[in-house]
């Protein structure tokens, strides 16, 4: 490994976006106060994950005794291809089992109509949840394919995203998820409610992935 150490003067957040340009990953530290379930992130390492625009891996908290799971928290609505491939690029580096979970949010999820007939496993052939069981399971599958001897599996979990990819990050090392690209040539990101929860409430290192 090489390794350089570099000094800038500049305002923080600018100097290091700078220096993220043609990067790989870029990593930040924040601080943690045990006990506080929710904290923010410090003006530095907050202004420098949105100007970003390469993956920016926030870390925090102690270090914990590892449990060898990467978590990807997956929207099988917008099924960002940057975030699943990363996710299991980590998996394969770090010889961890791949962890896919994505939230079925019924109160947010138009009802279904009314089946004309149902299938084998009890379930209606329009029926949302079903289909976003579908959804998670294919994505999983198109990357298996290339990704032979990565133990990976996908679950759908009831409940508001935020609160069910918060408390599914705590069985993991490694929480992988997604912020949508700012656009019209314009470099950075856009921290949606989930990521953002994500980055306050888990004591876990995160990454978020910049995607279109």
């Amino acid at each position: 490994m090489t390794v350089r150490a570099e000094a800038f003067a500049g305002v923080p957040y600018e100097v290091l976006a700078a220096a993220a340009r043609g990067a790989d990953l870029l990593v930040l530290g924040s601080s943690h106060e045990d006990g506080r379930a929710e904290q923010p992130l410090g003006p530095v390492a907050e202004w420098t994950l949105l100007s970003t625009p390469c993956p920016v891996m926030v870390v925090r908290g102690p270090e914990r005794y590892p449990r060898g799971v990467v978590l990807a928290a997956i929207d099988v609505q917008e099924q960002a291809e940057e975030v699943v491939n990363f996710a299991f690029a980590e998996a394969r580096f770090h010889s961890a089992r791949l962890q896919a979970v994505s939230a079925f949010d019924a109160a947010k999820t138009p009802a279904a109509k009314t089946p004309a007939g149902v299938g084998a496993a009890g379930q209606a052939p329009d029926d949302p949840r079903a289909e976003a069981q579908a959804a998670l399971d294919q994505i999983l599958a198109q990357r298996m394919e290339r990704h032979t001897r990565i133990r990976a599996g996908g679950e759908l979990i009831d409940g508001p995203p935020a609160s069910v990819l918060t408390a599914a990050a705590a069985r993991a090392d490694l929480v992988v998820t997604g912020a949508r690209r700012r656009g019209n040539g314009r470099v950075g990101i856009r921290i949606g409610p989930v990521t953002d929860a994500l980055l306050r409430c888990v004591v876990r290192p995160v990454v978020v992935v910049p995607h279109f």
